[in-house]
């Protein structure tokens, strides 16, 4: 009967991670717990890295580190996980509810699509300011541009060619970390004259 026990365990994983997102519905509805935070407070130096293969995961993270060394990269296999560490629940209870700098978001995730969880993170107020870059095959032409009309910042294209991914990866997050600039809201500016 050991046949009996995967389908079951995939049934039970699937509940909870669907338990989490509807918790997190409600958060950004307004009806649930709600983590507040002041957008005064600085952005950590910490990249979100939503990627579901593993081994490119890894790649993507050595890049960055390699890039930019001084930041951190924290990466999230699903759109649970991403989830978990944006709104410190579940294995991200004990984390500060700082933003991350970047947010680089596979579109091919299991169980949620990438395009459902950047539209999530555009509509939550706190997360609209962070940048999401992303990180598609080259023929979601489709995809692209629904992540572009759902609040995207940008695109970088998973070629075939290893060298080429890892150069454009590389221009991306050198881009988005140490040459953009945010820019600070109305609120940001009157919490820091109250601060000062």
């Amino acid at each position: 009967m050991p046949w009996i026990r995967a389908p079951l365990r995939r049934k039970v994983k699937y509940w909870i991670s669907f338990q989490k997102r509807l918790r997190l519905a409600l958060i950004l509805l307004g009806i649930g717990e709600v983590i507040t935070t002041n957008r005064s407070q600085l952005m950590a130096q910490e990249v979100l890295l939503i990627e579901a293969d593993p081994a490119l995961g890894r790649l993507m993270r050595q890049v960055i580190q390699e890039t930019i060394p001084d930041f951190s990269t924290q990466v999230a296999v699903d759109s649970t996980e991403a989830l978990d560490y944006l709104f410190c629940t579940g294995a991200f209870t004990h984390r500060e509810p700082e933003l991350p700098a970047l947010i680089l978001l596979d579109l091919d995730l299991p169980y949620t699509n990438g395009l459902v969880l950047l539209q999530l993170i555009k509509s939550y107020v706190r997360l609209q300011t962070v940048p999401v870059v992303m990180l598609a095959e080259l023929a979601d032409n489709r995809a692209i541009a629904r992540g572009y009309e759902r609040g995207a910042n940008g695109c970088v294209i998973k070629t075939t060619d290893r060298q080429q991914f890892i150069a454009n990866l590389a221009l991306a997050a050198n881009y988005w970390l140490k040459v953009n600039r945010a820019v600070r809201t109305n609120t940001d500016n009157q919490s820091a004259n109250n601060a000062g």
